[in-house]
């Protein structure tokens, strides 16, 4: 499965401040920034007329408070505004 999103492993995120999801997230007055070092798409559920595809991006944050035990998220891709790609800093 191809991704819908984005993103890439690399690129720095924040949280956006105006999500499409429902119901929107509450994002503290501060908002660090992410690199995304993971994507994954899995399929949820084995009956293809119910089954659904959900996107995921590991993201670290610089602030170690939204980091889980783990050392980093698990972030809904379409919650995240790209700060910059690392596609733009290898092109030069």
């Amino acid at each position: 499965m191809k991704p819908s999103h984005k993103l890439q492993i690399g690129d720095l995120v924040r949280y956006t401040r105006d999500p499409d999801t429902l119901p929107p997230n509450v994002i503290p007055d501060e908002n660090p920034i992410g690199v995304i070092i993971e994507c994954n798409t899995f399929l949820v559920g084995s009956d293809p007329s119910s089954s659904a595809i959900l996107e995921l991006v590991s993201v670290w944050w610089n602030d170690p408070k939204w980091n889980t035990r783990k050392g980093f998220s698990e972030e809904y891709p379409f919650d995240l505004t790209l700060v910059q790609s690392l596609d733009h800093l290898s092109k030069g």
